[in-house]
């Protein structure tokens, strides 16, 4: 009896915890992480194990590998800095070769699994002392800032299933000077590429992939239709359009950063905090595109003192149509929230958007923007006329004017990132990075920190326009130092005209304590590699082009000079030799 009780027990508990004798086939797991620790995300691998097949790594940087052929199993994985949404590119990042052809940076992993232990496998990406391996840090924090944007966008804004939306191509090393975006490709320079850039990433991924997003959305730009406009000219263009552009994409850099968890809040680095009241004619005028970031972010921030806050979906559906100036997107905003249009004209005139209908002096006075900035005033060349009030410039709002735009009595029909020229302190110490702490006069304006590279004795940010009172202090970001740099806002633009023509403010020596840590960015070099080089393509299967070298008399070898001129040189030589003969023969004659 005891036995068969114990037999129907086990019966019974065996039905309610089923013994699993079917083994299921081995499965490997593979992370792929920055040297950080942070997941590579949707990123294409080319895996070869039996075949070769590509295989997106998923949220959490993994690749999972069937495996079924038992112990001991060998593979390789090779990485490709190209993040994948909805099964198509959505950006590529590389380097240039000597052609001007972008190129994948591929990382290779041979992968044994002796047995058990081995099924899960960690593979760190970092930069080695191998060809173009070295540049592996650096791409690998183009590629996670961009993750970032996508992620924004897809998730948050749901960009990619309203717009078409193409690759975006980011070509690391590809200036020696300038970081910018044309034509779906995004040149980061050579000095904009250390892991800890200041642009990095609000002036730099973000930025630019933001021009990306705007351009792609309706296939063209804001754009003036006839007179001035230049790039970061500000107020002296013809209208808005430049400087919506530009505000569109320091403005939405701030949205990535508040939504990806950085600790950035209001800061745009390098220039400050767009919790000021910027206004178009600070900075030469160059603070156009200032004022319209901070416009946007009144209307969203939820922590100031402004009048109104709109959830960001409502501030994007304005943002995601066609506006081809700012006084569109005023216009748009005006339309859907009628009964807080006194808002909204509120937070405009604040950073002054109306029609200043004050007169000038007649003649250009410093501060007024024209042409040539930030070269010397040309006598008789175009500026900007701007009413003054004791000698400074005085751009107040006057009832009646119109709201929403931006111009002058000279302009009332106008529609309307860098540190400013002048706003440099040059040191010959070597630290490479400086914290710059902004105190403000008025405890109601918030104080904020900023860490600004040296570049090549040169620390550049913005100062506060001068009606913000500040005290402003800078110190090596990693040492300590003796003789901390303290700079009144006021003092500084009293002798402003002075540093524009310096191009600097001040010489200043940190007297850091002990011995300063500072390497020297190795020059770039492309390592080809006639075996493993692949090209970035195209959706047509076309290697990207960045650069196309042509042939031209000032980027010609002399002996190429000579060369081409090698059979006129000679007709030439062969004239004035019977030329010569001739008059000998006339002589003896």
């Amino acid at each position: 009896m005891k036995f068969l009780t114990l037999l129907m027990t086990l019966i019974v508990f065996s039905n309610l915890y089923p013994l699993k004798v079917d083994a299921k086939e081995p499965l490997l797991t593979l992370q792929f992480i920055d040297k950080g620790g942070r997941p590579l995300v949707n990123m294409r691998t080319k895996l070869l194990h039996h075949t070769e097949t590509t295989v997106i790594t998923d949220d959490q940087g993994m690749i999972r590998v069937p495996l079924n052929e038992g112990y001991p199993e060998k593979l390789s994985v090779t990485t490709h800095f190209e993040y994948s949404l909805k099964d198509e590119p959505a950006f590529v990042v590389g380097i240039l070769d000597d052609n001007g052809v972008l190129m994948h940076v591929k990382n290779t992993f041979d992968i044994v699994v002796e047995g058990p232990k081995d099924l899960q496998q960690v593979l760190k990406i970092q930069s080695i002392d191998q060809a173009n391996l070295r540049y592996n840090d650096q791409l690998i924090t183009v590629y996670q800032y961009l993750s970032d944007s996508v992620y924004f966008y897809d998730k948050v804004l749901s960009v990619y299933d309203d717009f078409d939306i193409p690759t975006f191509y980011v070509a690391c090393y590809g200036s020696d000077e300038s970081t910018f975006y044309f034509d779906n490709i995004t040149i980061i320079s050579e000095p904009d590429m250390p892991v800890n850039n200041e642009n990095a990433p609000q002036n730099r991924e973000w930025h630019e992939y933001n021009h990306h997003i705007l351009f792609n959305m309706h296939k063209k730009w804001p754009q003036a239709p006839e007179g001035y406009e230049k790039n970061h000219a500000g107020f002296l263009n013809v209208n808005t359009s430049d400087s919506y552009v530009e505000g569109f994409a320091e403005f939405m850099s701030l949205m990535v950063g508040e939504y990806s968890g950085y600790s950035f809040g209001d800061v745009y680095h390098p220039i400050g905090s767009m919790e000021l009241d910027y206004i178009p004619v600070d900075y030469t005028g160059m603070g156009e595109e200032f004022a319209i970031v901070g416009v946007l972010w009144d209307l969203y921030d939820e922590i100031n003192d402004d009048p109104l806050q709109l959830p960001l979906k409502d501030i994007w559906a304005v943002l995601s149509q066609f506006n081809n100036d700012f006084t569109h997107v005023y216009e748009r905003l005006a339309t859907r929230h009628p009964r807080r249009k006194m808002q909204i004209n509120q937070i405009f005139l604040n950073h002054g958007f109306f029609i200043n209908l004050d007169q000038g002096n007649g003649r250009w006075d410093f501060g007024e923007p024209y042409i040539s900035w930030p070269d010397r005033y040309k006598a008789g060349e175009y500026f900007i006329d701007l009413p003054r009030l004791d000698g400074k410039i005085f751009y107040a709002y006057t009832k009646g004017e119109k709201i929403g735009s931006a111009g002058d009595v000279t302009r009332p029909f106008r529609r309307t990132t860098m540190a400013p020229a002048g706003h440099c302190i040059k040191t010959e110490n070597k630290s490479v990075c400086y914290t710059v702490d902004v105190a403000f006069d008025h405890e109601d304006i918030r104080d904020y920190s900023m860490r600004i590279n040296n570049n090549k004795g040169e620390i550049k940010f913005a100062v506060p326009p001068e009606r913000f009172g500040a005290t402003i202090t800078v110190q090596p970001d990693q040492m300590e130092c003796e003789k901390i740099l303290t700079i009144r806002s006021d003092e500084f633009y009293k002798s402003y005209q002075k540093s524009v023509k310096n191009q600097y403010y001040i010489k200043h020596d940190f007297a850091p304590i002990g011995e300063e840590l500072f390497t020297e960015p190795e020059a770039y070099q492309y390592y080809p590699d006639p075996v493993n080089d692949e090209a970035v393509t195209d959706e047509d299967g076309q290697p990207v082009m960045v650069f196309v070298q042509k042939e031209s008399p000032d980027s010609m070898t002399v002996q190429g000079f000579l060369d081409s001129m090698a059979v006129p040189l000679v007709f030439v030589l062969l004239i004035i030799w019977l030329m010569t003969r001739i008059k000998t023969d006339k002589k003896s004659g």
